[in-house]
Protein backbone atom coordinates (compact mmCIF):
# COMPACT_ATOMS: atom_id res chain seq x y z
CA UNK A 1 0.00 0.00 0.00
CA UNK A 2 2.78 2.33 0.70
CA UNK A 3 4.82 1.52 -2.47
CA UNK A 4 2.07 1.78 -4.86
CA UNK A 5 0.21 4.82 -4.75
CA UNK A 6 -3.32 4.75 -5.58
CA UNK A 7 -5.81 7.83 -6.47
CA UNK A 8 -7.21 9.16 -4.40
CA UNK A 9 -10.73 8.08 -5.51
CA UNK A 10 -10.28 4.47 -5.33
CA UNK A 11 -8.81 4.98 -1.93
CA UNK A 12 -12.02 6.89 -0.51
CA UNK A 13 -13.81 4.24 -2.20
CA UNK A 14 -11.69 1.45 -0.05
CA UNK A 15 -11.72 3.67 3.05
CA UNK A 16 -15.74 3.48 2.43
CA UNK A 17 -15.68 0.26 2.39
CA UNK A 18 -13.76 -0.84 5.07
CA UNK A 19 -15.41 1.59 7.05
CA UNK A 20 -18.54 0.12 6.21
CA UNK A 21 -16.90 -3.16 6.69
CA UNK A 22 -16.09 -2.02 9.88
CA UNK A 23 -19.17 -0.94 11.06
CA UNK A 24 -20.35 -4.08 10.16
CA UNK A 25 -18.28 -6.11 11.95
CA UNK A 26 -18.97 -3.67 15.01
CA UNK A 27 -22.22 -4.36 14.82
CA UNK A 28 -21.93 -7.85 14.62
CA UNK A 29 -19.63 -7.79 17.60
CA UNK A 30 -22.26 -5.35 19.34
CA UNK A 31 -25.49 -7.64 18.58
CA UNK A 32 -23.05 -11.06 19.60
CA UNK A 33 -22.60 -9.18 23.25
CA UNK A 34 -26.13 -8.25 24.05
CA UNK A 35 -27.69 -11.67 23.14
CA UNK A 36 -24.61 -12.76 25.48
CA UNK A 37 -25.75 -10.58 28.14
CA UNK A 38 -29.02 -11.50 27.58
CA UNK A 39 -28.11 -15.29 27.75
CA UNK A 40 -25.88 -14.20 31.19
CA UNK A 41 -28.97 -12.16 32.47
CA UNK A 42 -31.50 -15.47 31.84
CA UNK A 43 -29.23 -17.63 33.36
CA UNK A 44 -28.54 -15.87 36.74
CA UNK A 45 -32.14 -15.00 36.94
CA UNK A 46 -32.60 -18.43 36.33
CA UNK A 47 -30.07 -19.54 39.42
CA UNK A 48 -31.75 -16.95 41.73
CA UNK A 49 -35.38 -18.76 41.57
CA UNK A 50 -33.68 -21.63 42.12
CA UNK A 51 -31.53 -20.48 44.75
CA UNK A 52 -34.98 -18.61 45.87
CA UNK A 53 -37.25 -21.78 45.72
CA UNK A 54 -34.19 -23.85 47.19
CA UNK A 55 -34.36 -21.61 50.01
CA UNK A 56 -37.88 -21.80 50.36
CA UNK A 57 -37.47 -25.36 50.53
CA UNK A 58 -34.99 -25.55 53.22
CA UNK A 59 -37.38 -22.78 55.47
CA UNK A 60 -40.18 -25.29 54.93
CA UNK A 61 -38.18 -28.19 55.94
CA UNK A 62 -36.38 -26.50 58.64
CA UNK A 63 -39.56 -25.23 60.10
CA UNK A 64 -41.05 -28.67 59.82
CA UNK A 65 -38.60 -29.86 61.51
CA UNK A 66 -38.55 -27.10 64.14
CA UNK A 67 -42.58 -28.07 64.50
CA UNK A 68 -41.60 -31.54 65.76
CA UNK A 69 -39.14 -31.18 67.45
CA UNK A 70 -41.33 -28.58 69.78
CA UNK A 71 -43.90 -30.97 69.71
CA UNK A 72 -41.52 -33.68 71.08
CA UNK A 73 -40.26 -31.26 73.67
CA UNK A 74 -43.48 -30.13 74.73
CA UNK A 75 -44.43 -34.49 75.14
CA UNK A 76 -41.21 -34.53 77.46
CA UNK A 77 -42.14 -31.89 79.57
CA UNK A 78 -45.51 -33.42 80.14
CA UNK A 79 -43.61 -36.52 81.37
CA UNK A 80 -41.29 -34.71 83.51
CA UNK A 81 -44.05 -32.94 84.98
CA UNK A 82 -45.82 -35.98 85.87
CA UNK A 83 -42.81 -37.59 87.28
CA UNK A 84 -41.89 -34.58 89.01
CA UNK A 85 -45.58 -34.48 90.89
CA UNK A 86 -44.26 -38.33 91.29
CA UNK A 87 -41.46 -37.55 93.24
CA UNK A 88 -42.78 -35.27 94.70
CA UNK A 89 -45.75 -36.98 96.47
CA UNK A 90 -42.93 -40.00 96.87
CA UNK A 91 -40.75 -37.14 98.74
CA UNK A 92 -43.34 -36.35 101.07
CA UNK A 93 -44.11 -39.87 102.09
CA UNK A 94 -40.82 -40.43 102.77
CA UNK A 95 -40.42 -37.48 104.33
CA UNK A 96 -43.51 -38.71 106.74
CA UNK A 97 -41.47 -42.19 107.17
CA UNK A 98 -38.30 -40.66 108.15
CA UNK A 99 -40.29 -38.36 110.79
CA UNK A 100 -41.45 -41.42 112.12
CA UNK A 101 -38.30 -43.57 112.04
CA UNK A 102 -36.65 -40.62 113.43
CA UNK A 103 -39.18 -40.89 116.80
CA UNK A 104 -38.81 -44.67 116.57
CA UNK A 105 -35.21 -44.38 116.88
CA UNK A 106 -35.39 -41.87 119.24
CA UNK A 107 -36.90 -44.26 121.51
CA UNK A 108 -35.07 -47.13 120.42
CA UNK A 109 -32.16 -44.48 121.69
CA UNK A 110 -33.24 -44.02 124.87
CA UNK A 111 -34.31 -47.45 125.22
CA UNK A 112 -30.85 -48.35 124.36
CA UNK A 113 -29.17 -45.63 126.62
CA UNK A 114 -30.87 -47.37 129.72
CA UNK A 115 -29.80 -50.98 128.58
CA UNK A 116 -26.00 -49.95 127.97
CA UNK A 117 -26.22 -48.51 131.27
CA UNK A 118 -27.12 -51.52 132.74
CA UNK A 119 -24.98 -53.52 130.49
CA UNK A 120 -21.91 -51.36 131.48
CA UNK A 121 -22.56 -51.77 135.30
CA UNK A 122 -22.98 -55.72 134.34
CA UNK A 123 -19.48 -55.01 132.33
CA UNK A 124 -17.70 -53.81 135.40
CA UNK A 125 -18.64 -56.78 137.18
CA UNK A 126 -18.11 -59.03 134.78
CA UNK A 127 -14.26 -57.16 134.14
CA UNK A 128 -13.75 -58.00 137.75
CA UNK A 129 -14.45 -61.82 137.31
CA UNK A 130 -12.69 -61.57 134.28
CA UNK A 131 -9.54 -60.25 136.32
CA UNK A 132 -9.61 -63.25 139.24
CA UNK A 133 -10.32 -65.57 136.14
CA UNK A 134 -7.03 -64.31 133.91
CA UNK A 135 -5.39 -64.84 137.30
CA UNK A 136 -6.76 -68.58 138.11
CA UNK A 137 -5.91 -68.87 134.26
CA UNK A 138 -2.38 -67.61 134.59
CA UNK A 139 -1.91 -70.29 137.62
CA UNK A 140 -3.45 -72.85 135.49
CA UNK A 141 -1.12 -72.03 132.27
CA UNK A 142 2.16 -72.67 134.64
CA UNK A 143 0.60 -75.55 136.25
CA UNK A 144 -0.19 -76.73 132.33
CA UNK A 145 3.57 -75.68 131.42
CA UNK A 146 4.85 -77.80 134.48
CA UNK A 147 2.86 -80.84 133.38
CA UNK A 148 3.67 -80.23 129.72
CA UNK A 149 7.46 -80.23 130.66
CA UNK A 150 6.81 -83.11 133.16
CA UNK A 151 4.77 -85.29 129.46
CA UNK A 152 7.88 -83.80 127.28
CA UNK A 153 10.08 -85.40 129.55
CA UNK A 154 7.63 -88.70 129.64
CA UNK A 155 7.55 -88.52 126.04
CA UNK A 156 11.05 -89.05 125.78
CA UNK A 157 11.47 -91.60 127.88
CA UNK A 158 8.92 -93.64 126.02
CA UNK A 159 10.36 -92.77 122.75
CA UNK A 160 14.11 -94.28 124.57
CA UNK A 161 11.59 -97.10 125.46
CA UNK A 162 10.69 -98.16 122.47
CA UNK A 163 14.20 -97.51 120.70
CA UNK A 164 14.87 -100.07 123.13
CA UNK A 165 11.77 -102.20 122.22
CA UNK A 166 12.99 -101.84 118.66
CA UNK A 167 16.31 -102.95 119.61
CA UNK A 168 14.98 -106.06 121.83
CA UNK A 169 12.70 -106.91 118.63
CA UNK A 170 15.14 -107.01 116.26
CA UNK A 171 17.15 -108.98 118.75
CA UNK A 172 14.06 -111.49 119.20
CA UNK A 173 14.59 -111.58 115.50
CA UNK A 174 18.08 -112.36 115.83
CA UNK A 175 17.17 -114.83 118.02
CA UNK A 176 14.91 -116.60 116.38
CA UNK A 177 17.30 -116.49 113.43
CA UNK A 178 19.46 -117.95 115.59
CA UNK A 179 17.05 -120.51 116.78
CA UNK A 180 16.39 -121.27 113.36
CA UNK A 181 20.52 -121.72 112.75
CA UNK A 182 20.65 -123.47 115.83
CA UNK A 183 17.90 -126.56 114.22
CA UNK A 184 19.61 -126.62 111.32
CA UNK A 185 23.00 -127.00 112.93
CA UNK A 186 21.50 -129.83 115.17
CA UNK A 187 19.90 -131.41 111.99
CA UNK A 188 23.10 -130.85 110.55
CA UNK A 189 24.85 -132.34 113.71
CA UNK A 190 22.50 -135.36 113.56
CA UNK A 191 23.54 -136.22 109.91
CA UNK A 192 27.00 -135.34 111.18
CA UNK A 193 27.17 -137.60 113.67
CA UNK A 194 25.23 -140.31 111.58
CA UNK A 195 28.20 -139.89 109.03
CA UNK A 196 31.09 -140.54 111.77
CA UNK A 197 29.17 -143.22 113.23
CA UNK A 198 28.97 -145.21 109.24
CA UNK A 199 32.75 -144.06 108.48
CA UNK A 200 33.85 -145.77 111.67
CA UNK A 201 31.72 -148.59 110.82
CA UNK A 202 33.43 -148.18 107.60
CA UNK A 203 36.86 -147.74 109.28
CA UNK A 204 36.38 -150.82 111.19
CA UNK A 205 35.79 -153.16 108.23
CA UNK A 206 38.56 -151.46 106.49
CA UNK A 207 40.65 -152.14 109.39
CA UNK A 208 39.39 -155.57 109.72
CA UNK A 209 40.20 -155.96 105.25
CA UNK A 210 43.62 -154.36 105.77
CA UNK A 211 44.54 -156.98 108.45
CA UNK A 212 43.41 -159.91 106.19
CA UNK A 213 45.44 -158.12 103.24
CA UNK A 214 48.45 -157.75 105.29
CA UNK A 215 48.21 -161.63 106.66
CA UNK A 216 48.06 -162.57 102.93
CA UNK A 217 50.62 -161.06 101.98
CA UNK A 218 53.02 -161.31 104.61
CA UNK A 219 53.05 -165.25 104.51
CA UNK A 220 55.14 -166.26 100.90
CA UNK A 221 53.77 -169.52 100.95
CA UNK A 222 54.18 -172.13 97.96
CA UNK A 223 50.80 -174.58 97.52
CA UNK A 224 51.29 -177.97 95.14
CA UNK A 225 47.99 -179.58 94.74
CA UNK A 226 48.78 -183.31 94.05
CA UNK A 227 45.24 -184.98 93.61
CA UNK A 228 43.33 -182.11 92.12
CA UNK A 229 45.94 -180.91 89.96
CA UNK A 230 46.69 -177.68 92.18
CA UNK A 231 48.21 -174.33 91.38
CA UNK A 232 51.82 -173.76 91.89
CA UNK A 233 52.71 -169.65 91.03
CA UNK A 234 55.43 -167.83 92.05
CA UNK A 235 54.86 -164.13 92.23
CA UNK A 236 58.94 -162.99 92.43
CA UNK A 237 58.95 -159.38 93.90
CA UNK A 238 60.86 -156.39 92.19
CA UNK A 239 63.54 -153.84 93.42
CA UNK A 240 63.47 -153.35 97.35
CA UNK A 241 62.92 -149.75 96.73
CA UNK A 242 59.03 -150.73 95.74
CA UNK A 243 58.85 -153.50 98.44
CA UNK A 244 56.25 -155.23 96.62
CA UNK A 245 54.87 -158.98 97.16
CA UNK A 246 57.05 -161.69 95.76
CA UNK A 247 55.67 -165.26 96.34
CA UNK A 248 51.64 -166.16 97.08
CA UNK A 249 50.06 -169.13 97.32
CA UNK A 250 46.57 -169.09 96.76
CA UNK A 251 44.74 -172.20 98.59
CA UNK A 252 41.77 -173.71 97.66
CA UNK A 253 39.36 -173.55 100.61
CA UNK A 254 40.90 -169.50 101.69
CA UNK A 255 38.37 -167.03 101.06
CA UNK A 256 38.32 -163.02 100.83
CA UNK A 257 34.70 -161.40 101.58
CA UNK A 258 33.40 -164.94 100.48
CA UNK A 259 35.37 -165.55 97.15
CA UNK A 260 37.97 -167.40 96.12
CA UNK A 261 41.38 -166.13 96.56
CA UNK A 262 43.05 -165.86 93.10
CA UNK A 263 46.66 -164.59 91.84
CA UNK A 264 44.69 -161.91 89.46
CA UNK A 265 42.87 -161.31 93.20
CA UNK A 266 45.95 -161.27 95.00
CA UNK A 267 47.25 -158.34 92.84
CA UNK A 268 44.19 -156.48 92.94
CA UNK A 269 43.97 -157.23 96.57
CA UNK A 270 47.41 -155.29 97.30
CA UNK A 271 46.06 -151.88 95.34
CA UNK A 272 42.60 -152.16 96.97
CA UNK A 273 44.99 -152.19 100.29
CA UNK A 274 46.98 -149.16 99.33
CA UNK A 275 43.30 -147.33 98.36
CA UNK A 276 41.77 -148.78 101.56
CA UNK A 277 44.55 -147.21 103.94
CA UNK A 278 43.99 -143.63 101.64
CA UNK A 279 40.35 -144.37 102.51
CA UNK A 280 41.33 -144.49 106.28
CA UNK A 281 43.40 -141.37 105.99
CA UNK A 282 40.47 -139.80 104.93
CA UNK A 283 37.78 -140.80 106.85
CA UNK A 284 39.71 -140.20 109.96
CA UNK A 285 40.02 -136.32 108.22
CA UNK A 286 36.82 -136.39 107.99
CA UNK A 287 35.89 -137.74 111.34
CA UNK A 288 38.40 -134.97 112.81
CA UNK A 289 36.63 -132.42 111.06
CA UNK A 290 33.07 -133.53 112.09
CA UNK A 291 34.34 -133.46 116.05
CA UNK A 292 35.70 -129.93 115.11
CA UNK A 293 31.80 -128.73 113.65
CA UNK A 294 29.92 -130.20 116.80
CA UNK A 295 32.10 -128.88 119.05
CA UNK A 296 31.88 -125.45 117.66
CA UNK A 297 27.93 -126.12 117.07
CA UNK A 298 27.67 -126.85 120.69
CA UNK A 299 29.83 -123.55 121.90
CA UNK A 300 27.37 -121.33 119.69
CA UNK A 301 24.25 -123.44 120.90
CA UNK A 302 25.45 -122.62 124.86
CA UNK A 303 25.69 -118.86 123.60
CA UNK A 304 23.19 -118.28 122.18
CA UNK A 305 21.21 -119.90 125.46
CA UNK A 306 22.54 -117.60 127.31
CA UNK A 307 21.88 -114.64 124.95
CA UNK A 308 17.82 -115.97 124.88
CA UNK A 309 17.96 -116.01 128.67
CA UNK A 310 19.24 -112.45 128.21
CA UNK A 311 17.03 -111.00 125.84
CA UNK A 312 14.12 -112.84 127.88
CA UNK A 313 14.85 -110.91 131.34
CA UNK A 314 15.30 -107.94 129.21
CA UNK A 315 11.95 -108.14 127.66
CA UNK A 316 10.41 -108.46 131.18
CA UNK A 317 11.99 -105.43 132.76
CA UNK A 318 11.31 -103.70 129.62
CA UNK A 319 7.44 -104.83 129.96
CA UNK A 320 7.56 -103.45 133.53
CA UNK A 321 8.75 -100.24 132.62
CA UNK A 322 6.27 -99.91 129.96
CA UNK A 323 3.66 -100.60 132.64
CA UNK A 324 4.55 -98.25 134.44
CA UNK A 325 4.89 -95.53 132.13
CA UNK A 326 1.73 -95.83 130.66
CA UNK A 327 0.20 -95.50 134.16
CA UNK A 328 1.63 -92.15 134.75
CA UNK A 329 0.67 -90.79 131.21
CA UNK A 330 -2.91 -91.94 132.13
CA UNK A 331 -2.55 -90.07 135.26
CA UNK A 332 -1.31 -86.98 133.77
CA UNK A 333 -4.06 -87.08 131.00
CA UNK A 334 -7.20 -87.00 133.78
CA UNK A 335 -4.79 -84.66 135.87
CA UNK A 336 -4.86 -82.71 132.23
CA UNK A 337 -8.33 -82.83 131.56
CA UNK A 338 -9.60 -82.03 135.13
CA UNK A 339 -7.74 -78.74 134.97
CA UNK A 340 -8.89 -78.07 131.85
CA UNK A 341 -12.86 -78.65 132.67
CA UNK A 342 -11.97 -76.70 136.09
CA UNK A 343 -10.50 -73.77 134.11
CA UNK A 344 -13.55 -73.90 131.30
CA UNK A 345 -16.02 -73.58 134.26
CA UNK A 346 -14.27 -70.94 136.54
CA UNK A 347 -14.41 -68.97 133.11
CA UNK A 348 -17.54 -66.24 133.70
CA UNK A 349 -19.84 -67.47 130.64
CA UNK A 350 -22.65 -65.02 131.26
CA UNK A 351 -20.51 -61.84 130.98
CA UNK A 352 -19.60 -63.58 127.69
CA UNK A 353 -23.11 -63.58 126.68
CA UNK A 354 -23.65 -59.93 128.07
CA UNK A 355 -21.14 -58.66 125.86
CA UNK A 356 -21.96 -59.94 122.98
CA UNK A 357 -25.24 -59.10 123.66
CA UNK A 358 -24.28 -55.21 123.94
CA UNK A 359 -22.27 -55.71 120.57
CA UNK A 360 -25.59 -56.64 119.02
CA UNK A 361 -27.35 -53.27 120.30
CA UNK A 362 -24.44 -51.59 119.06
CA UNK A 363 -24.14 -52.71 115.65
CA UNK A 364 -28.41 -52.58 115.30
CA UNK A 365 -28.62 -48.80 116.44
CA UNK A 366 -25.48 -48.04 113.71
CA UNK A 367 -28.06 -49.70 111.08
CA UNK A 368 -30.59 -47.90 111.81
Amino acid sequence: MDGLRLPPLIEEVLDSTEVSSDLKTGEDTMDDQTTEKEREKAEMEGGEKEKEEKEEKSEEEELEDLRAQILHLLLELEESRDTSQKHEENSTELQGLLEEERLASAHQAEAFTRQIQCLQAQLCSVQQEMEGAEQQKLELQEEVLTLQQAVEEYELETVTLRAEIAMKSQRRDEDRRREGDVEQLKKEFAILKSECETLKKVNSKLGERLQVLQRTSSSGVEVEEKEDGGIQTNIIGGSGSTCRLVDVCIQKNISFDGKPLTPTSLSSGFSDSLSLREQLKQAEERAEQLQRQCDGVRTELRELQNLFETSQKERDELELELLRCREELEKLTEERQFCTESAVLSLPFLGMIVIMAVLWCWWSELAS
